[in-house]
């Protein structure tokens, strides 16, 4: 969903993006891990064979042996997700030539010198410590200790920085996901989702995956890259606080139908992360349709650079996603839908909306 103030440059704005939105993004992995369906989430035999394959030094990295010692005091230790995924994704740009700098809650991305290959295996071992940090969480959900979680995920950094396996093939790294997700979704049905089936415990980590997000840091991210020889950058920052009805939505949320709706397992993980909504310092991911608010919210510029270093904005729009509800309970959609347009309209006014949906029919007129 895009919201474009009148009278801006918007059709450059989408040109300019569509040419060189590379720089603003981080590698998406192999289409067969983007949105893998949560049944191919498991490894065959054919898989592990096929990721093995030209990856002659991968003896023994599967196997994630729950019985292999760690290094000195590590044991002893918490494993800290956040900062370890954030090491990993500064790694991976470097690989891909673009380096950070941090300075409070904005992250300044130089891809002057970036190449045009974006690979990066580092991207996928962020996929396996954000699903281990999932089970982790879910295990503290039910008051169940998740600490094998831990050191599953110590095991497996240990392991691959001693066998460095950053330039690893992507097939190699599709097979590992899901060896490794396998192994998670037995361990959560043995400790924790006892009743549950494997299918389900998989839904329920892929849910997981993206509440745990919201334990690392949300940078307001300025991209800077070239063309030819003059500097262009492309802005993303939190824009959308939740209106005083969505807070309300959330603090008294026991009762709201919103709520009441959704099954035990996800209101236990809203209840774990509902202070991250309200702390502004968040986007709530898009994935998360069935709650309140407006989703990966981001007022976007489009900078050019005079020869002095001053800004020039060349354009400027808001982004979000799932303005409109799409709940099946019609009564839910339409309110969620209703406070979702005035939580814009409490930022921006006069807005022209660009909206893509496919084949969905939408009652936001009357709102509007």
């Amino acid at each position: 969903m895009m919201y474009c103030k009148k009278h801006t440059l918007l059709l450059y704005s989408i040109l300019f993006l569509q040419a060189f939105g590379c720089a603003n993004q981080d590698y998406k992995p192999h289409q067969d891990t983007q949105n893998l369906p949560e049944n191919e989430w498991f490894i065959s035999t054919k898989d592990e064979k096929k990721g093995s394959e030209g990856d002659a030094t991968d003896s023994g990295y599967e196997s994630m042996n729950d019985n292999e010692s760690l290094d000195g005091n590590e044991q002893k230790l918490s494993f800290d997700f956040k900062s370890e995924i954030e090491k990993l994704r500064i790694a991976a740009d470097q690989k891909r030539g673009i380096e950070w700098g941090l300075q409070g809650d904005t992250l300044v991305r130089d891809a002057s010198r970036a190449h045009s290959n974006m690979y990066a295996g580092e991207d996928y071992a962020v996929q396996i410590l954000n699903t281990l940090r999932a089970a982790k969480k879910i295990c503290e959900l039910y008051r169940k200790d998740g600490k094998q979680f831990e050191k599953m995920a110590r095991i497996f950094m240990q392991q691959y920085r001693k066998h460095n396996y950053t330039n690893t093939n992507e097939a190699a790294w599709i097979s590992r996901l899901k060896n490794v997700n396998k192994k998670i979704v037995l361990k959560l049905k043995k400790v924790v989702l006892t009743a549950n089936t494997e299918e389900d415990i998989n839904q329920k980590l892929r849910l997981a995956e993206n509440y745990v997000g919201l334990d690392d840091a949300h940078y307001n991210i300025t991209t800077k890259f070239n063309i030819g020889n003059k500097q262009f950058a492309l802005e993303d920052k939190k824009w959308l606080r939740l209106t005083s009805k969505q807070q309300s939505d959330y603090t008294n949320r026991k009762k709201a139908a919103w709520y009441t709706r959704l099954d035990s397992f996800e209101q236990k993980l809203i209840d774990a992360y509902a202070y991250k909504f309200l702390d502004s310092n968040h986007y709530i991911p898009t994935q998360l349709r069935e709650i309140p608010g407006c989703k990966n919210a981001y007022q976007k510029r489009v900078l050019a650079y005079d020869e002095n270093g001053r800004e020039i904005v060349l354009a400027r729009y808001y982004h979000s996603g799932t303005l409109a509800s799409l709940v099946q309970d019609t009564a839910v959609s339409e309110e969620t839908a209703k406070h979702n347009w005035e939580q814009i309209l409490a930022h921006a006014k006069g807005l022209d909306v660009i909206s893509l949906n496919n084949n969905v029919k939408l009652t936001m007129p009357k709102f509007i």
